[in-house]
């Protein structure tokens, strides 16, 4: 069944790029993910062992420097795989994290609450472009 969803959403994401092509990459993306959110996000990023790949991104970034402290932006959060960890060990309010997917960022937001992060106050926002007139 796994490969029968994969070969659905790999022909989904190929009609869409057709539809999509000549457009703003912003619009493909968009679409994309408003498809793969009525079946499984996590398939739609990577794939993969999530706790292994996230635990993974926070060592790194423990091994570069990264301390409870210091305040994280996450260009392109996706659904919190990795960000999630990182808001687990900053401090409240230290972690921003961004994506020019709503269907995406509402995802994160449900992973923060469902890890009990609530309460870490990450900041999450859809962009609509890429020249950061949020920040």
């Amino acid at each position: 069944m796994k490969k029968i969803i994969y070969y659905y959403d790999n022909l989904v994401a190929k009609i869409l790029w057709i539809k999509y092509k000549n457009r703003p990459y912003i619009e493909f993306y968009r679409a994309v993910m408003r498809h793969t959110s009525k079946t499984d996000l996590k398939s739609s990023t990577g794939g993969g062992d999530w706790d292994k790949s996230a635990a993974r991104q926070l060592e790194r970034l423990k091994r570069y420097g990264m301390q409870p402290h210091h305040t994280l932006f996450e260009l392109g959060c996706g659904q919190m795989r990795g960000g999630r960890y990182s808001v687990a060990y900053l401090n409240t309010g230290n972690f921003y994290g961004n994506d020019i997917s709503p269907e995406v960022l509402k995802e994160a937001a449900n992973v923060l609450q469902l890890e009990g992060l609530s309460d870490k106050n990450a900041k999450l926002f859809l962009t609509d472009n890429l020249d950061f007139h949020e920040l």
